[in-house]
């Protein structure tokens, strides 16, 4: 990958650098070598994460970043990973908000401190969408993914994307309806979510 960080010794940071290199490179990336799959170096994304959610009109370069909306089309149409056993695929623009909250590391990190793109992604549906305004919210793939698709959790039963993030978020539910073990109470999960969530946490973007 091209050098993507400081521009002589002047510690001057070329945000517009760090997005042209980025999408120049997306192609080297999603592919497997020696069965591991390439994915951007975490730090790079991070960065590029902390420039589209927190950047102030003092740092010029950076609030180019975070206020060019082209630039989020373009990483959202551009596949990061999947999760949710492959029900639900992640943009690069969903990975560099995750990555980019580097104050909620603790709440997406498993046991091994490795960044759990599944707990993640429940943030970013549930709380960051809306609270930074993301491009996702937009994405018409995404949101028929969330809606439509369909996850394996365990042996037992099949949900989709929205049921296991509120699986995720709200467990007490979950045990509350007893999802996986009779209809009815799939069925008073998935009103849960109607009459409930959808108010609770300004879901009304999945459904327009």
């Amino acid at each position: 990958m091209a050098n993507l960080i400081f521009q002589g010794s002047t510690g001057f940071f070329d945000h517009r650098r760090l997005v042209e290199d980025l999408l120049h490179s997306a192609d080297l990336f999603n592919n497997y070598c020696d069965e591991k799959l390439l994915l951007p170096p975490a730090s790079f994304m991070e960065r590029l994460g902390d420039d589209l959610l927190h950047a102030t009109i003092e740092d010029r370069g950076a609030w180019d970043v975070r206020k060019n909306i082209d630039l989020h089309h373009k990483l959202d149409q551009l596949k990061y990973i999947s999760c949710f056993n492959d029900g639900l695929d992640i943009t690069w623009l969903m990975a560099v908000a995750i990555l980019g909250r580097k104050d909620l590391r603790t709440l997406f990190a498993g046991n091994d401190a490795v960044v759990s793109f599944e707990r993640g992604i429940a943030w970013l549906v549930l709380h960051g969408a809306n609270e930074h305004d993301l491009y996702c919210k937009r994405n018409i793939k995404f949101i028929a993914q969330i809606l439509n698709g369909f996850v394996c959790k365990g042996d037992f039963f099949y949900c989709s994307p929205l049921e296991k993030i509120i699986i995720i978020e709200r467990p007490d539910i979950f045990e509350k309806y007893n999802f996986s073990r009779s209809e009815a109470g799939r069925f008073q999960f998935v009103e849960w979510i109607k009459d409930v969530a959808v108010s609770q946490y300004n879901l009304y973007w999945l459904f327009r």
